[in-house]
């Protein structure tokens, strides 16, 4: 399963600490991902990513009056796909 994951403080004009935060937590529980510009994409199970959002967003949701937080979720059963794979297929099939 991969996800992406935005969590925007309302209150905070530069969110790069809680960028930095979040994917220290995710490296901290051994979850394969990849910051992007608008979003962190993650990969694993269910379970465990779904472990993973709810801790990464109330962190980040105990520092902020408020936090706005989106998730994306791709759950291919047929194929795996990976983090970098998805970006460099979409990369190879663009038209020259």
């Amino acid at each position: 399963m991969l996800v992406q994951l935005s969590i925007y403080p309302m209150d905070r004009t530069h969110i790069s600490k809680d960028i930095g935060e979040v994917a220290e937590m995710l490296a901290n529980m051994g979850i394969e991902h990849q910051i992007g510009p608008v979003g962190t994409s993650i990969k694993g199970d269910c379970k465990e990513l779904f472990t993973a959002l709810e801790k990464c967003h109330n962190a980040i949701a105990g520092k902020h009056k408020r936090v706005v937080t989106t998730i994306v979720i791709d759950d291919d059963r047929e194929d795996e796909h990976s983090l970098r794979g998805a970006v460099r297929s979409a990369e190879e099939a663009r038209p020259n």
